[in-house]
């Protein structure tokens, strides 16, 4: 979607918005040179592009239907972010990563580009490139830098993890047309317009002097509105762990091999701003049958724990990674975790510590977030999801629990297991496919699970009814392609879409999971783009959840134990965990964010 930076001028502030949201599909960044610079009107610029050919356009009159011209588009230019420089309006960056194909530098940086006459078509010029020698830290500003520490510091070649297609924005610092910033996975600055780099944060340490650490993965910059550069440097920066603050945007950044090779830390401070702030992007999540403590798996911030007394700002980290899916056992004191790519944790303290736990597997071809569910009926028994099925009995390593599912099957990316029936176990990929068995537990390597296919797209989720393990729902995450609600009655052999119909019926939207209330069954609530949706007649009418919950994207949505009871539960990507007590007649109350 398109960013949007520097104030519209007020004239012009209703089309510009109109433009911005026609180019919302795949604009990157959108920025407005305001008027009298130059006097004929706003220009507007947009860059267009990630894994395609990416180029920044301009029109020279926004507040007028004018044309658009293409006036910076580079062989192999990938996602391009903008700046102004608010102090000299007619100079403009651009921060582009590559999409050249070598290994090394493809998704790194390509290139910072200026122009110091208003973006004109011919006149921007790389200020580095990735291919710059004279400038240690330059070529890898959109490079995770730890993995290329060896080869810098020591000249041992290292496997680069390039992260411009993700994180990647610039920003000129508002009383220095000369001073740029640059957010990649970690902050760096430039003080000569862009030619020199130093780093200002790192990441991969809380414990740095001086409080140089910014938490990974930089997606925007803002300074103090009233920031001069004197009595005034506060800027900020948000990221995957949320908001940063400096109060000294002009300190000293670290330059040359000393910015990855020395233990000598800039001078610059920050400090996070996290504290009643609930966005947490959860994956996953699940409660411990306490009904006071919660875990779930977030994106960049692992999986974290925390619990009713603590309250929302206390929750802890718990296993690294990009946290996916989490689950109790049947011994509520193992509890099981994962980070991307399928690379499993086991707790046996509840969730407070956790060892890697993925003897037996072999391979890596699993989604990112990936698939897993411990056995509901049986203790120390849990199934993860790849290419095929995979089960952990008694503890023990990892097994083959299927035959692989080929490439028109998909990879698994739902599971589920029906209460009080450990052989009957039903697995969704991400091309629609739906898997069943009736033998789970005796599955092997040569298992062929038998396929049914509601329709094509992405299953989201499996439950099984808690009172009926024939009746069985399935979701689809995505736009079109047909229903996003699907029940079987037979075991997941044959399905029947459940939107709902008329003014009942569901939007077009990705639905991520479904619930079904234990204590009135024919009340399902579903988690969706746009928040939570009940309905009390099994599917065939849908109704907005009417508690005050926000139009979030809903993740997870489960039946757990409460406070006072079964409460209804939402992990959310972007606004936190909550929790809804229930009564005869639904959620009794918003319960307290998490």
């Amino acid at each position: 979607p398109g960013d949007v930076a520097d104030v519209v001028p007020k004239p012009a502030a209703r089309r510009v918005q109109h433009v911005i949201r026609s180019a919302s599909r795949v604009a990157h960044d959108v920025h407005v040179l305001p008027a009298p610079w130059p006097a004929v009107g706003d220009f507007l610029f947009a860059s267009c592009g990630t894994f395609d050919q990416a180029r920044v356009y301009r029109t020279t009159n926004a507040e007028n239907d004018v044309a658009w011209e293409a006036v910076l588009a580079q062989p192999n230019m990938g996602r391009t972010t903008l700046a102004i420089a608010p102090s000299r309006p007619s100079t403009i960056y651009a921060l582009s990563a590559s999409n050249e194909p070598e290994a090394a530098v493809y998704q790194g940086m390509l290139a910072v580009w200026r122009s110091d006459q208003s973006g004109e078509a011919g006149s921007w010029t790389a200020q580095v490139r990735n291919t710059s020698t004279t400038d240690v830290l330059g070529p890898f500003l959109l490079t995770n830098d730890a993995t290329v520490f060896e080869e810098i510091c020591n000249g041992t070649p290292q496997s680069r993890l390039t992260m411009g297609w993700y994180c990647n924005t610039i920003a000129v610092d508002p009383a220095d047309p000369e001073r740029v910033w640059v957010g990649g996975v970690d902050l760096f600055r430039s003080d000569d317009g862009g030619r020199t780099w130093g780093r200002a944060s790192y990441w991969w340490s809380k414990n740095m002097e001086g409080a140089a650490f910014v938490h990974a993965d930089q997606h925007a910059i803002v300074f103090h509105p009233q920031f001069n550069g004197t009595t005034n440097r506060i800027a900020y920066f948000g990221n995957d762990g949320g908001v940063f603050r400096t109060t000294d945007a002009r300190a000293q950044v670290m330059v040359g091999r000393d910015a990855i090779c020395e233990e000598v830390f800039p001078a610059i401070r920050f400090e996070p701003l996290n504290y009643d702030y609930g966005v947490t992007q959860f994956y996953h999540g699940t409660v411990l049958p306490d009904g006071r403590t919660f875990l779930g798996g977030t994106q960049d911030n692992g999986t974290i724990r925390g619990t009713f007394q603590d309250g929302p700002n206390h929750w802890t980290n718990v296993f690294g990674g990009d946290g996916g899916y989490v689950s109790v056992d049947v011994d509520p004191t193992v509890v099981y975790a994962e980070s991307q790519g399928g690379f499993v944790g086991r707790s046996v303290d509840g969730g407070k510590t956790f060892t890697v736990f993925r003897d037996g597997i072999d391979t890596s071809n699993f989604l990112f977030v990936t698939p897993m569910a411990a056995d509901p009926n049986r203790s120390l028994t849990v199934w993860l999801g790849g290419a095929q099925m995979w089960r952990s009995s008694n503890g023990g390593p990892w097994f083959r629990a299927s035959a692989l599912f080929g490439n028109a099957v998909g990879v698994a990316s739902a599971i589920a297991i029906a209460p009080g029936n450990s052989d009957r176990v039903l697995a969704g990929t991400n091309r629609g496919s739906i898997l069943r068995t009736n033998a789970a537990t005796f599955s092997t390597g040569g298992t062929s699970w038998i396929a049914s296919r509601p329709r094509a797209g992405f299953v989201s989720s499996l439950i099984f009814d808690p009172g009926d393990t024939n009746v069985v729902y399935a979701t689809y995450a995505g736009f079109g392609g047909g229903a996003h609600v699907w029940m079987s009655t037979d075991g997941g052999a044959t399905w029947s879409p459940r939107d709902g119909i008329d003014s009942g019926a569901l939007p077009d939207i990705p639905v991520h999971a479904l619930a079904v209330d234990p204590t009135n069954r024919d009340r399902l609530y579903l988690g969706t783009d746009l928040g939570v949706f009940v309905s009390l007649d099994r599917g065939e009418h849908w109704s907005v959840e009417n508690t005050g919950f926000a139009a979030v994207v809903t993740e997870a949505v489960f039946i757990g134990p409460g406070a006072l009871g079964p409460a209804v539960y939402a992990f959310t990507h972007g606004r936190g965990a909550w929790r809804a007590e229930l009564t005869l007649n639904g959620p009794r109350r918003r319960g307290a964010r998490h």
